[in-house]
């Protein structure tokens, strides 16, 4: 199952450390800049991309949202629209 997190402050790397130890999940996350994204595909080794628009190519099966409260609702409808 490939899971994308969108957002990696506490609660989106809480998720991270949890997905990683299993080996049925494939993780990718959405950060909110190209350098952010840079430094953990760097760091970690997983797919990272700058902004929601760039992760559709990875097809995720669905989406954590751990981004800020105030952006749950665009996300939530973003990754609706995408059929996750």
């Amino acid at each position: 199952m490939r899971i994308l997190i969108v957002g990696f402050g506490a609660i989106g790397q809480r998720h991270f450390n949890n997905l990683i130890q299993r080996t049925d999940c494939e993780v990718a996350i959405c950060r909110r800049s190209l350098q952010s994204a840079q430094q953990t595909h760097e760091r970690f080794g997983v797919e990272a991309f700058a902004n929601l628009q760039a992760s559709i190519a990875w097809h995720p099966d669905c989406v954590i949202i751990c981004n800020p409260t105030s952006l749950h609702v665009n996300t939530a409808q973003w990754a609706i629209d995408q059929g996750y």
